[in-house]
């Protein structure tokens, strides 16, 4: 599996908020150019190195109140340096702040590219080879549309209950997948295959919020303990643990090719559903200083997210700044918890 494609495997459609567009981190990779961040970071060997490596793993739990925390406590040390080597700043979208997020969790959290190699151990080992060499499942060379691990398991999951069936017959045990086991089946599956273009970005959560509803719902209809399960989890060891999921199931519910993908994209977002405390906020901003040039803001009028507070100060950022340095006012340093608490207290009406 290349390493572009590993990357489009773990875009995201919409993280911590809905929004009308996917999240691509192959756009996140131009964002980081055309907002001139490579001038002094340094990313998979591409950029300057005068910052920290944007793919150093800073935090275990990456989510995008992290990084607009990380962001915002940059944000003076970085206007400073650019403006000593006279680099424009950087001033970014909502949109780029969350293709930027998608690129960057693909940085610190990612899944070994896959092998034709191990992907053939492995569909010896993991019992595959009993029915698809040797049986009379379908030969993998005859295998369709096996571009990317999601399809794959899309594909096993609709033969699940006939695979079950199989394996016992023959004696053959269920072995688990893991998220690399999944990479290296899908190369291997699609040796020889005609080169295709994956889909962008999942699909957004709403989409996979319905279809896990309908489908998984009736047995599992909290989330609260999924979301925990969910944590720092690539789209790939979600779908491998989905597939593993088939074996214990009495009855497997039959899914269309983009569904799984969608519902991948819904049970993966579970882990950014992070929500602030409005009240805790309220202390924040004054606190913070916020207060102090911001006490007639309206709030409850639009909805702030992580991304939209990181565009926000980056055009009005410099404004501020220069204001708290003619007052003596110290930069305040923020917290993740801090961004969301602030984003809640933003969003609740008066």
């Amino acid at each position: 599996m290349t390493r572009r494609i590993l990357l489009i495997l773990l875009s995201a459609a919409s993280l911590f908020a809905p929004s009308a567009w996917g999240m691509d981190p192959e756009r996140g990779k131009q964002v980081l150019r055309d907002q001139n961040c490579l001038a002094c970071h340094n990313i998979r060997g591409e950029g300057g190195m005068k910052g920290p490596d944007l793919a150093a793993r800073l935090v275990d739990h990456y989510t995008p109140a992290v990084m607009a925390s990380l962001l915002w406590n940059h944000l003076p040390e970085m206007w400073s340096a650019m403006a000593k080597d006279q680099v424009s700043r950087p001033k970014p979208t909502e949109r780029d702040a969350e293709d930027l997020f998608a690129v960057l969790y693909a940085s610190h959290f990612v899944t070994p590219a896959g092998t034709e190699a191990r992907g053939e151990r492995a569909f010896e080992q993991r019992g595959c080879a009993a029915c698809h060499t040797k049986g009379p499942g379908m030969p993998v060379e005859n295998w369709k549309n096996i571009r990317d691990s999601f399809a794959l398991v899309q594909q096993m999951w609709n033969h699940a209950s006939l695979m079950k069936d199989a394996r016992e017959k023959r004696g053959v045990m269920f072995e688990k997948l893991s998220s690399r086991d999944l990479g290296d089946l899908t190369t291997y599956a699609s040796k020889g295959a005609a080169k295709a273009t994956a889909p962008a970005t999942l699909p957004e959560s709403a989409q996979g919020e319905a279809l896990y509803k309908s489908n998984c719902g009736s047995c599992h209809p909290g989330i609260v303990n999924l979301q925990k399960r969910m944590l720092d989890r690539t789209p790939t060891e979600v779908a491998a643990a989905i597939w593993n999921h088939a074996n214990s199931m009495q009855n497997v519910p039959l899914a269309a090719p983009n569904d799984m993908r969608a519902i991948v994209g819904y049970v993966w977002n579970l882990q950014f559903q992070e929500t602030g405390d409005a009240a805790k906020g309220a202390k924040t901003f004054v606190d913070k200083k916020c207060a102090g040039c911001h006490q007639n803001m309206a709030r409850g009028e639009r909805v702030f997210t992580p991304y939209s507070m990181i565009a926000l100060w980056s055009s009005h950022g410099p404004v501020m700044l220069a204001e708290m340095q003619k007052t003596k006012t110290k930069w305040p340093m923020l917290e993740s918890d801090d961004v969301l608490n602030i984003v809640a207290y933003l969003n609740k009406k008066p």
